[in-house]
């Protein structure tokens, strides 16, 4: 999401109008997959909301919509683990980095099963993960949150 994810997965350097609403292959740590580039979501950018970049949002976000991975994940998606932080109700946790009055520590916990190993074997190399969450699939309505702050 947004030019700089954009140059350092694709290369491409210029106007989001090259990429934006496209679908392409690109090989990402040594990885080919594919890549449906996205507008930066920040309330600051107004590319999204006018012409053409609204446009353009719509048609990635179909091609998002059309791609097998997201049928799959969509159709079926199931929970790997649980995130633990000390937030204490789902309203008040931020949903973007930065948003917090001050960082926190959340801590992620995997369910035991087949192949996570193996499929998280760089994490301990990388600075920042993305996590993706269904924040209104949480059962009960509020997610188990732990009160303690996080000391590494």
């Amino acid at each position: 999401m947004g030019a700089l994810a954009i140059e350092q997965v694709l290369g491409h350097r210029g106007p989001l109008t090259g990429v934006i609403g496209t679908a392409q292959r690109a090989r990402f740590h040594g990885v080919e997959t594919d890549v449906i580039a996205l507008p930066h979501p920040s309330g600051v950018s107004t590319w999204h909301r006018g012409e053409p970049g609204k446009t353009l949002l719509i048609q990635a976000l179909a091609l998002i919509g059309q791609h097998p991975a997201w049928i799959a994940a969509v159709d079926e998606p199931r929970e790997i683990g649980v995130v633990r932080s000390v937030h204490d109700h789902l309203a008040r946790t931020p949903r973007q980095p930065g948003a917090a009055a001050s960082e926190r520590e959340a801590l992620v916990v995997l369910h035991p099963m087949a192949g996570i190993t193996d499929a998280l074997r760089d994490l301990g190399a990388m600075e920042r993960i993305w996590l993706i969450t269904w924040f209104d699939r949480v059962r009960g309505g509020s997610p188990w949150c732990c009160l303690r702050e996080a000391h590494g």
